[in-house]
């Protein structure tokens, strides 16, 4: 299956996740590796000025849920893909638009596999850290995802058997 590219994914997600487009959450780029996505302020403004800590945690989580579908596109599996828990650490307000960056590790890549052979369904751990216009750290979140299989369709009819 061929990724979807930073404009498909930026619709599916304004068409999947209508906060995103309220947000006007982009995304800048997918790679084997990597995720970026941006946010401006204005529409992310809370009541000091600067970006509202929502807006923030959404966009790192997003940026983890983009890493992971651009890679399980690539190898053609099919999971959906559910946060578990998260954690946000909040370091500087933003004052400018800004960026997050999540990176899939290969040690945790692998594990996750391992664990999507032996039962089907597995968890991984993503970081992803939100950047200021400056490229000064704004904040980290650290989120468990969960791949699960989509389940089979139910039968219409279960009693015709």
């Amino acid at each position: 299956m061929k990724p979807d590219s930073s404009e498909e994914l930026t619709a599916f997600l304004h068409r999947s996740i209508p906060l995103t487009a309220a947000m006007r959450i982009r995304v800048v780029e997918t790679s084997w590796d990597a995720a970026v996505l941006a946010a401006p302020r204005e529409d992310n403004i809370n009541h000091q000025g600067s970006m509202f800590g929502g807006s923030l945690t959404s966009l790192a989580l997003l940026t983890g849920y983009a890493a992971l579908r651009h890679r399980l596109q690539t190898i053609d599996l099919d999971h959906r893909i559910v946060i578990q828990r998260s954690t946000y650490s909040y370091e500087r307000p933003a004052v400018t638009a800004v960026t997050a960056r999540a990176v899939i590790d290969p040690q945790r890549w692998r594990e996750l596999l391992d664990a999507l052979d032996r039962r089907g369904k597995g968890r991984i751990t993503v970081e992803a850290v939100v950047h200021d216009a400056d490229d000064r750290r704004i904040g980290q979140l650290i989120g468990v995802f969960a791949l699960l299989p989509f389940a089979a369709a139910p039968d219409p009819e279960p009693g015709n058997r």
